[in-house]
């Protein structure tokens, strides 16, 4: 079984991988792992990189017309927020 810091570094590398893989010039697109990212960051407690990838995930669910995800990405930021105790955020509709 992995220990609690192992997991974390793992998350990290994944969400490294994702970044550096579709992200750099030539790649598919970041846009298309914004809820992917969302997710490895927070399991690594990159609490800055979380709250961005939720906020990019749910602007991007918003323009394809995927409301409900949109709004499940957009209350998830709340959660995410906590431990950095920034709360204050504002989404532009």
């Amino acid at each position: 079984m992995m220990s609690v810091s192992q997991r974390k570094i793992l998350h990290a590398a994944a969400a490294r991988y994702y970044e550096s893989t579709y992200g750099a010039e030539g790649g598919e697109g970041l846009e298309h792992y914004y809820t992917v990212l969302a997710h490895h960051t927070k399991k690594a407690e990159e609490w800055a990189a979380a709250i961005r990838y939720r906020e990019l995930a749910g602007g991007h669910a918003m323009a394809n017309n995927a409301n409900h995800e949109a709004v499940k990405m957009f209350e998830s930021m709340v959660s995410v927020c906590a431990p950095t105790r920034r709360i204050s955020f504002s989404i532009d509709f």
